[in-house]
């Protein structure tokens, strides 16, 4: 008796979806990592915030899905994200297109898991909608500029070094510049950063990074 309990246990426990789909820090050391201290968790709370709303809503509306579906698909988003930014700090402000492509395996395999056909097929729809605030994520990044794709296809998330368009003064949010491997600022990208200690010495009001 004591033994087919232990076994119905262990068996809850092996079905279970984990609490957290985050992995652990590498805690990667080159060049970019030294420049921007945090990254991976910096970035991550700041598209939490700022863009996870707006996309998973997205999301739940092409798919059809209950609102009780949230909590799953932010923590497989959540996931995808911290995996994404791990490849991107290895690759020093670069997202090759192998490297996505095993970023994007894992969600997809998550997504085919969790949700019925036709819902997957909506979710491959949302991944690259010029709507979807996190559109960028599931483009190949050749260079720290940004993501390569058309200018039409970025809207307001669009890197300011792309061609025929102006260069937008900078949003009025807290932030400092994004550093690339050698110090320099990242011109292209998406997320404001707080760190005051740049700010004390002049670093530009908001910085732009993936």
């Amino acid at each position: 008796m004591k033994r087919a309990f232990f076994v119905l246990v262990l068996a809850g426990i092996l079905g279970a979806e984990p609490d957290s789909w985050i992995p652990p820090d590498p805690h990667i050391v080159n060049g970019f990592s030294r420049s921007n201290p945090d990254y991976r968790y910096r970035a991550a709370q700041s598209y939490e915030k700022a863009y996870f709303p707006k996309a998973l809503t997205l999301l739940r509306n092409r798919a059809a899905l209950a609102e009780s579906s949230e909590p799953l698909l932010r923590s497989i988003l959540q996931g995808f994200t911290y995996r994404w930014l791990d490849r991107y700090v290895l690759r020093e402000g670069k997202m090759p297109q192998a490297d996505l492509s095993e970023t994007t395996g894992w969600m997809d395999s998550q997504m085919r898991q969790h949700f019925s056909p036709g819902e997957f097929a909506a979710y491959q729809g949302w991944r690259q909608s010029p709507d979807n605030p996190l559109a960028f994520l599931f483009f190949v990044h050749s260079s720290s500029s940004g993501p390569d794709r058309p200018c039409n296809q970025i809207r307001e998330f669009a890197p300011l070094s792309c061609p025929g368009r102006s260069r937008r003064p900078p949003a009025k949010r807290d932030g400092a510049a994004i550093r690339g491997p050698r110090g320099g600022p990242i011109c292209g990208g998406y997320v404001p950063f707080h760190r005051p200690r740049l700010e004390e010495r002049g670093s530009p009001e908001v910085g732009r990074g993936p």
